[in-house]
């Protein structure tokens, strides 16, 4: 979930000097930005599974936690505040979930 702050920050860098349509231009950026790398991590964790063995009940939370990152990308709330909220919560369970697969969890752990 760094990667995400550094974006969000430039995005809202300087706020006293934009107008509010131009704030929601860049969280609207910022969000796509969250989107593609929900996608980057996905692709990422399908070649990570085709090669390792992942307890299906996590495969199970991460295809979940995706499902979720990506319906706050199909539909964001239309409150910035939440929109930004909605997609780090989104993000964050996603990045977890995929952080569990990868730390050595067997198809016969109890995880």
């Amino acid at each position: 979930m760094k990667w995400l702050a550094l974006p969000l920050v430039l995005a809202l860098a300087g706020c006293g000097t934009y107008t509010r349509q131009e704030i929601e231009a860049k969280v609207s950026d910022t969000l796509v930005t969250v989107c593609l790398g929900v996608d980057v991590a996905w692709l990422a964790f399908e070649a990570y599974k085709s090669g390792n063995e992942v307890n299906p009940k996590v495969i199970l939370k991460v295809h979940g936690a995706y499902s979720a990152a990506k319906a706050v990308c199909a539909d964001p709330p239309a409150d910035t505040g939440q929109a930004i909220a909605a997609a780090i919560r989104a993000y964050g369970a996603f990045n977890d979930a995929i952080s569990e697969a990868k730390n050595g969890s067997s198809p016969f752990s109890a995880g």
